[in-house]
């Protein structure tokens, strides 16, 4: 059971949850009926948390077939990648000189909890979490709404939200770890430029990696 007070909410986090898992892939329908009888509620705050995830862009509606996860082509998905790593790049570029020292130790905790995962092997999915909470963090001082909505069409919210789980499949937990603490290392240095350069290449690399990992594991 989820609390009562905010039930479309709960139910939004309930099904980005089970996505981020793999536990509902990509192109799988979602049945409002199901996911109200899996928490016990009624069928209207489904509704309203699946509207919220077509708003994001995670959820589509399709006529006569209902609504499913989203589905992506191997060039949609390594598009979605560069684009995201442009984008992205170019919001922090603009905004490192904002990052106080607090903002670079939790940055560097982030990087220090997925060292750990590393080093034991165990608990990928919080690996996963950490990924997203790392560049989450990077992007939350960007106050630019056009370039914000647009990035959060692309691999910050729906690409990367969607295949994150798949990333084990790509990298070693050590590989990660690494690639992100090398990103870190650019991070502090304050270069704008070198920042925005690197910040494409971690998205680039990802991005022709799961194109290539099987454009038929993601789409429907």
């Amino acid at each position: 059971m989820i609390q009562k007070s905010t039930y479309s909410e709960q139910v939004v986090e309930y099904l980005k949850d089970k996505i981020l898992n793999g536990e509902i892939q990509s192109g799988q329908r979602i049945k409002e009926s199901v996911v109200a009888a899996e928490l016990q509620i009624s069928r209207a705050p489904v509704r309203e948390a699946l509207l919220e995830l077509m708003r994001e862009g995670i959820v589509v509606s399709r006529p006569q077939v209902g609504k499913s996860v989203v589905s992506l082509t191997a060039k949609q998905i390594l598009d979605s990648y560069v684009l995201g790593g442009v984008l992205e790049g170019f919001g922090i570029a603009q905004t490192i000189e904002q990052f106080s020292e607090g903002d670079f130790d939790r940055l560097t905790e982030i990087v220090e909890k997925m060292g750990e995962i590393a080093a034991g092997s165990r608990d990928l999915n919080e690996l996963t979490r950490l990924d997203h909470e790392f560049h989450n963090t990077l992007f939350a001082k960007v106050d630019n709404e056009l370039l914000v909505e647009f990035s959060q069409r692309s691999s910050r919210r729906v690409t990367h939200f969607l295949l994150s789980h798949h990333l084990k499949a790509l990298y070693a937990p050590e590989i990660i770890y690494k690639r992100h603490k090398a990103l870190l290392a650019v991070l502090t240095t304050g270069d704008g430029a070198a920042i925005e350069q690197h910040m494409r290449n971690h998205y680039r690399e990802t991005g022709e990696l799961m194109a290539q990992y099987g454009s038929d594991v993601f789409a429907g």
